[in-house]
């Protein structure tokens, strides 16, 4: 009898506390501070699903209940208000990217925002209601599949999400997607199915074209992408 096949468990852990390793300071020796980070030094929740930092190395700490901004000093908190059309749509912060300099996406329970740090405004995409997926191309330009058949972009000069027909996507079948340094959009299913769609800017709006697709022989329970690598736990 061989060996038993390794068990490779990815476990999202809550803890009372973070530790963030801020890069605020620094020196030709490259010292670092670390510090320790919880509702006592003022953290809207202490669950944290998701960590960003961004450009001028502040720090986006996505929780259950808020988005926390760090700059090393202050912490400074997005919840949802229904009164002002500006905040963010939900409380439980998901995800966050870096677009470009000055422009963040905040990926919500009951939304897709991005906010403008340059004037604080914050533009709220709520169709983006519930489970759905997103990547970014290196140039900055974000993919999204929300609905069956369909894969949206975000056109910057409207500011809104274009639709593009892609038959045969099935949102509650895709486990992640990403897209690589080439353009190349990869959709992974639970089935295992690996869907690979060149995206051109040939024509100036972009446009999709398959190539060639995979089938792994498992069900895949969990997808990343690392230094354009694709690694996916079966």
């Amino acid at each position: 009898m061989g060996n038993p096949r390794p068990l490779v468990t990815v476990l999202l852990s809550v803890k009372t506390s973070i530790l963030l390793l801020c890069l605020f300071l620094t020196c030709p020796l490259r010292a670092y501070n670390l510090y320790q980070l919880s509702s006592r030094e003022g953290l809207s929740n202490s669950a944290i699903l998701s960590l960003c930092q961004d450009s001028e190395r502040f720090m986006w700490i996505g929780s259950v209940d808020g988005l926390n901004v760090y700059n090393g000093v202050d912490i400074n908190i997005f919840k949802p208000n229904m009164d002002e059309s500006s905040s963010v749509s939900g409380n439980v912060i998901e995800e966050v990217w870096e677009e470009e300099d000055g422009i963040i996406w905040i990926n919500t329970n009951h939304g897709l925002n991005r906010y403008n740090k340059r004037n604080r405004q914050i533009e709220r995409y709520n169709e983006f209601e519930g489970k759905y997926y997103w990547a970014k191309t290196t140039d900055n330009e974000i993919f999204t599949i929300y609905e069956n058949n369909k894969i949206h972009y975000y056109d910057k000069k409207h500011k809104r999400f274009n639709a593009i027909q892609f038959p045969g996507i099935v949102k509650n079948a895709i486990q992640r997607i990403f897209i690589d340094e080439e353009n190349i959009l990869w959709i992974m299913t639970n089935k295992g199915e690996l869907h690979n769609v060149l995206i051109s800017y040939s024509l100036g709006e972009p446009v999709i074209i398959s190539s060639n697709d995979f089938t792994h022989t498992c069900g895949i329970l969990y997808a990343f992408m690392e230094e354009n690598r694709i690694y996916f736990i079966d």
